[in-house]
């Protein structure tokens, strides 16, 4: 609600937040249940099934790793508001920003890069952050050539490109770190890049640098379909945000929503059943009182 009336901008969905314990996934018998430590569920083993219990620490590349976890199930979620949000059909070039850094921008895209994968489409993801890269490392691949080599015509594209581990992804990873990455962005060939990856893929994800550090985002936006915008809950304030938002929309980049990232949801007293989390009811006499 705060970011629609500051910004006017639509929520594609929100992200809980994984603490550094983890959060424990347990298997019973063939089916799966989850259990968020705040949730007061059975412990381990009180309904006389046999559990075998997992703790999750990492939010990268989670939907691929625990595709049937409660928050992979959320960024579909997000996916499904992206396929929705043209009315003359979904976007094929969607770049991910983020007002200031540390809001999970990266995370989130290759996260949402695995949730489209998964439905059988070719995805293109590309680290357009030229000053401090980072998509290499989730899909643990190297580094030594990529959009930066390409762009200054060093190789070809098919050069510049990796398979990656995961089904139907293909990472375009930024190379060598350029002097003049605003100008790399801008230039002609990056326009031909784009022209020539939406005729080769299903979609195409960008990541870009925050918009309160340099310009680079807003040329990326300005070339893509569509931009999402990275928000992390309870962090970030409303000065960058709305100031991001307006600096997006007076270059006339067509911003689709805002991913919440990192909602304590029980802190807040927001529940849902995906989550397993539940309301507790505490009986004071006649009095009843929720929280």
């Amino acid at each position: 609600e705060d970011a629609e009336k500051l910004t006017g901008l639509p929520s594609l969905g929100v992200i809980p937040y994984l603490p550094p314990e983890g959060i424990k996934k347990k298997r019973r018998y063939g089916y799966s249940s989850y259990r968020y430590k705040y949730s007061g569920g059975p412990a381990a083993g009180e309904d006389g099934q046999e559990e075998k219990e997992q703790n999750i620490t990492e939010i990268d590349l989670i939907n691929f790793h625990h595709p049937t976890f409660f928050i992979s199930e959320d960024y579909r979620t997000i996916r499904t508001s992206i396929l929705f949000s043209h009315a003359d059909g979904p976007p094929k070039i969607i770049s991910f920003t983020s007002a200031l850094p540390g809001e999970g921008k990266t995370t989130s895209a290759a996260n949402m890069a695995v949730a489209f994968s998964q439905l059988e489409q070719n995805i293109l993801i590309i680290d357009a952050d030229l000053r401090k890269p980072r998509l290499h490392k989730l899909f643990e691949v190297r580094n030594v050539v990529g959009l930066s080599a390409y762009l200054t015509g060093k190789v070809p594209f098919e050069e510049a490109v990796v398979d990656t581990r995961i089904n139907n992804i293909w990472l375009l990873p930024c190379g060598p770190l350029p002097p003049n990455p605003t100008e790399l962005l801008n230039s002609r060939k990056m326009k031909e890049l784009m022209t020539g990856v939406r005729r080769d893929f299903d979609l195409v994800i960008i990541d870009t640098p925050p918009v309160m550090a340099v310009v680079d985002p807003v040329i990326v936006a300005s070339i893509s379909d569509g931009t999402v915008f990275v928000v992390q809950a309870g962090k970030t304030t409303e000065k960058p945000f709305v100031k991001a938002a307006e600096e997006m929309k007076k270059a006339k980049c067509k911003i689709i929503g805002v991913l919440f990232n990192e909602a304590k949801m029980n802190r807040e007293g927001y529940y849902s059943d995906s989550y397993q989390y539940h309301y507790k009811y505490h009986y004071y006499g006649k009095e009843e009182v929720s929280e």
